[in-house]
């Protein structure tokens, strides 16, 4: 938690009196006066036992009984250095809350206990017992629950509407999750007109094939769409849905077939070209960065939360970013 000393005019007077006294009743040798500011964010200050409250569980974490005086003012002082940064982005956090008027109301917080408790099926005096146990009182947890509202609202208006995940996020994140590869395209989506003999070995069934190869291509050039003669003309089961191949990238087609796709602009489509198996006919139809992966439907959304809570984090960093070199900032530790 944080605490915001503003000094006022108002009060010089009364400062004023307190020094008197202290200048006539100095402090006893035990009596050692230890806080003190150590930085200053806009019209607002950061104290030491504010800083080393906020510092408090690491300082339970990394520092032992068997480390020498030394060593433990010097973690404390490594530790503090960590956390200031911190301490300064919740002071110019709550500034913005307070300029904008997203600060949550005492009703709001209300609700938003009586949410929690009904959500776990226990009363209300049942859920201060458990906050209990936990080190936390019930006045602490609603502080909590007042910066969580007030910094999702802050969130919400400066970052959350500009971030959206689209399908190519979903199917992109998750083909290299499954794959394992960092290959990020481009993918030559493929589709293909292939028009076989009946009988290889016979030059009649193959000459009837090339004529129906030809046709097809003509139809194609009056403008005909590719999918449609597909479905009409190609002998293989592809044909009926409009001749689709799928995705490669270039490395995966054979090098006489990539030579040919590379030179097609999206939308255009190759010659007649007589390969062994018999006549095909090949169409760029677009080109991406995802592959055609199909992405689990249980999965989908999971993977949409994952990105999504990834890009706001990006992005509230960015934020906060900007706002520290906006701000008046002095550390003074």
């Amino acid at each position: 938690m944080k605490f915001n000393i503003k000094i006022s005019c108002h009060c010089l007077p009364i400062l004023s009196v307190l020094l008197v006294l202290l200048f006539l009743f100095p402090c006893s040798a035990s009596a050692v006066i230890v806080d003190r500011i150590v930085a200053v964010v806009n019209d607002s200050v950061i104290t030491l036992s504010e800083l080393e409250k906020k510092a408090e569980p690491l300082f339970n974490q990394y520092i032992s009984y068997d480390m020498s005086p030394d060593e433990v003012a010097e973690k404390k002082r490594q530790i503090m250095a960590q956390v200031l940064p911190q301490l300064i982005d919740d002071v110019l956090v709550q500034e913005e809350i307070e300029k904008n008027g997203l600060t949550a109301t005492d009703q709001e917080i209300e609700q938003a206990i009586q949410s929690i408790c009904a959500q776990n099926g226990i009363t209300r005096e049942e859920f201060a017992e458990k906050l209990k146990t936990q080190g936390y009182t019930l006045d602490m947890y609603k502080k909590q629950i007042k910066q969580q509202i007030e910094r999702s609202r802050l969130i919400q208006s400066e970052v959350k509407s500009k971030i959206v995940i689209t399908d190519d996020d979903i199917m992109n994140y998750y083909a290299n999750s499954v794959g394992g590869s960092s290959y990020n395209g481009p993918y030559y989506a493929l589709r293909m007109i292939a028009i076989a003999p009946d009988d290889p070995e016979d030059p009649a069934s193959k000459a009837e094939a090339e004529a129906r190869a030809v046709e097809a291509y003509k139809k194609l050039k009056d403008g005909t769409p590719f999918v449609d003669v597909a479905a009409e003309y190609s002998t293989l089961p592809s044909g009926a849905d409009g001749g689709k191949l799928g995705k490669f990238s270039a490395d995966e087609m054979d090098p006489f077939i990539r030579d040919i796709i590379l030179k097609l602009q999206p939308g255009e489509f190759s010659k007649v070209i007589d390969m062994p198996s018999g006549y095909q006919i090949f169409m760029l139809d677009g080109i991406s960065n995802t592959q055609d992966i199909e992405v689990p439907e249980a999965e989908k959304e999971e993977i949409r939360k994952q990105l999504y809570n990834q890009k706001l984090e990006e992005r509230f960093q960015e934020w906060l970013s900007d706002l520290r070199a906006k701000s008046a900032i002095k550390i003074m530790l």
